[in-house]
């Protein structure tokens, strides 16, 4: 009726609980990790050869660099999580 309760929610999914070993035994997790590693040996080879305002501390400006590959990932996939997830 009009005033009795509405149903109560279905109960939220189960999501199993993984070991550390098992995260980053995780092929996707890998690739991930390991083409960032080899991104920044990369990018701080590139700027010990070229000169350029970064090449004062390679190593921060190529984490800096590194870092916007799983950044515009993030905001890509998060965007279109929230946006267009039914």
């Amino acid at each position: 009726g009009f005033f009795s309760k509405p149903p109560p929610p279905p109960p939220p999914p189960v999501v199993p609980s993984l070991s550390l070993w098992e995260v980053f035994n995780d092929p996707w997790v890998l690739q991930w990790a390991l083409g960032l590693l080899a991104l920044q040996a990369f990018w701080m080879i590139v700027l010990s050869l070229v000169p350029s305002p970064m090449s004062k501390d390679i190593g921060a400006a190529s984490h800096k660099l590194v870092i916007v590959v799983p950044f515009v990932y993030a905001a890509y996939y998060g965007t279109r999580l929230w946006l267009f997830d039914p």
